[in-house]
């Protein structure tokens, strides 16, 4: 389970490691991007030494970097955790049923080549939500020179989906294809 979290939100990822301690089967990691004082380098470095779960980006923190954060994350899992059936990525403010979700993966074999939505299904047809000046209209806003396109790309929520080692991977690989050098601000989930 790799979880996204900010490099101050130790109490959220206190509360995951309590809420999965003891599930078999489950390995959890959380995504965290570089912090933003030397304090809190100094408290993320002192929390890995003591858990050993954080996967740090050296990427400043930010709505727009958590893409990267998450590749990170699957090329942490690809290296360190290919032989998994499923990964999932959520946030760590988010709560979930964690014995429901082990026992639909036991129910449900999990397809090689997939994405699972935590929703059921992607979103789809969604109207690209436009910023109108220098400032962002909200978290999900795109300007025409991020995303040409007046419909978004079909895409999983970011609270919760699920994959396999090797589409995680596959989806690095898309990215450095697509996106080379270039820097990318594109919100998370598309």
């Amino acid at each position: 389970v790799m979880v996204s979290s900010g490099p101050r939100n130790k109490d959220n990822r206190d509360r995951w490691r309590r809420d999965v301690q003891g599930m078999e089967g489950v390995r959890l990691v959380f995504l965290v991007s570089r912090g933003v004082t030397e304090e809190d380098e100094k408290m993320l470095s002192e929390e890995h030494s003591l858990h050993g779960d954080v996967v740090q980006s050296s990427l400043p923190d930010g709505h727009r970097k958590l893409g990267y954060k998450i590749l990170t994350g699957y090329v942490w899992t690809a290296r360190n955790c290919h032989h998994a059936r499923a990964v999932a990525k959520t946030d760590d403010n988010v709560y979930l049923d964690m014995p429901l979700l082990l026992d639909l993966l036991e129910q449900r074999k999990m397809v090689e080549n997939t994405i699972a939505c935590g929703s059921g299904t992607p979103h789809r047809n969604m109207k690209t939500l436009r910023s109108s000046g220098p400032h962002m209209t909200g978290n999900w806003s795109t300007t025409k020179e991020e995303l040409e396109a007046d419909i978004m790309p079909d895409f999983c929520c970011g609270f919760l989906y699920l994959t396999t080692p090797r589409v995680g991977a596959a989806l690095v690989q898309a990215a450095l294809i697509m996106y080379g050098d270039n820097e990318v601000v594109q919100i998370e989930d598309s």
